[in-house]
């Protein structure tokens, strides 16, 4: 798992003051995917269009980082060695549902069959590669907004 030097967390200091200012949280991505080439290409992007950007090699550091870090997206390859994105996004949706934690899909493949069989798995979407980043900020901002939108009867009926 590693951040990139410009997503470095806050200080528990830092983090309380924000807090005190009202100051939103800013959204976080975790990118996973084995090419550090194109791990590096995502999360310079991402965190240009203002994104906190998690990156993690394989599913299993990206399970690691799940387990210790608020993610509000993930951005996953298909085709990984070891666990294929598939493999984790079926483990994903055992804990989250595509509303609790969206993930987008992310591969070199275009075959319709590949995006109807991760759609089918819980992906909330599905992007190829080369990617098309004004697309994929846009795709991310509305699963996002839908994200927000869904979480916001369960907040307000928390504060009655």
């Amino acid at each position: 798992m590693k951040r990139t030097q410009e997503s470095t967390p806050l200080s528990g200091k830092a983090t309380i003051d924000a807090a005190a200012t009202s100051k939103p949280r800013q959204e976080s991505l975790l990118v996973v995917d084995d090419d550090p080439d194109n791990r590096d290409l995502m999360s310079r992007r991402f965190q240009r269009a203002g994104y906190l950007v998690y990156t993690a090699v394989d599913a299993e550091e990206a399970l690691h980082l799940l387990r210790k870090t608020p993610i509000d997206l993930i951005l996953l390859d298909l085709m990984m060695p070891g666990m294929s994105g598939m493999e984790l996004l079926k483990i994903l949706r055992v804990d989250y549902t595509p509303s609790q934690l969206p993930v987008i899909m992310v591969s070199a493949l275009n075959e319709s069959s590949q995006i109807v069989v991760a759609l089918t798995f819980g992906a909330n979407d599905y992007i190829t590669k080369p990617i098309d980043f004004s697309v994929a900020i846009a795709r991310i901002r509305t699963q996002l907004l839908r994200r927000k939108a869904d979480q916001a009867p369960a907040e307000n009926k928390e504060q009655e």
